[in-house]
């Protein structure tokens, strides 16, 4: 998997509430893949630009970071990941 499609894999286990960059770092150190957390916000960015995941602005976390969730081209694109 590519970093971006384990961040889309990451964001499945948030369902509709999503997750935030601690997450998402705490996602690929479990997955044993070394990343900064300034790689993931690129990424995220870069991620944001194409449509795939979007902000979900209802609440932050105790960090005050705003979670992410796939938006229906993310999910589209995660389900052919998937299979």
């Amino acid at each position: 998997m590519t970093n971006k499609e384990l961040i889309l894999d990451s964001l499945v286990s948030g369902g509709d509430y999503g997750e935030c960059e601690t997450q998402i770092k705490e996602y690929f150190d479990c997955s044993k893949v070394q990343i900064r957390i300034e790689e993931i916000r690129e990424l995220i960015q870069e991620m944001l630009n194409e449509g795939l995941i979007c902000a979900n602005e209802t609440w932050k976390n105790e960090h005050g970071e705003t979670p992410y969730v796939m938006t229906d081209k993310g999910k589209e694109i995660f389900s052919k990941i998937e299979n």
